[in-house]
């Protein structure tokens, strides 16, 4: 039940700060980061793109979790 309660709570947090994470992210991606190395550059860009695509997959996360639920009940 815990554990249920804070995945709830996560979830409302992310659907409110959503938008600042996509706008930081996108900042970050602008940045001038040549004074990496490539190896860190790259690594950087696949965490802004790790970032970008979580916050399009959990809502469909949360859609299945609410989805299997309601089965659970019937």
């Amino acid at each position: 039940k815990l554990q249920s309660c804070m995945e709830e709570y996560v979830h409302e947090r992310l659907k409110i700060i959503t938008p600042e994470i996509i706008t930081l992210s996108t900042n970050i991606k602008n940045l001038d980061s040549s004074f990496m190395s490539k190896k860190t550059q790259n690594k950087l860009i696949k965490s802004l793109q790790n970032i970008n695509n979580s916050t399009t997959l959990l809502p469909g996360v949360y859609k299945v979790r609410d989805e299997i639920k309601l089965l659970a009940v019937d």
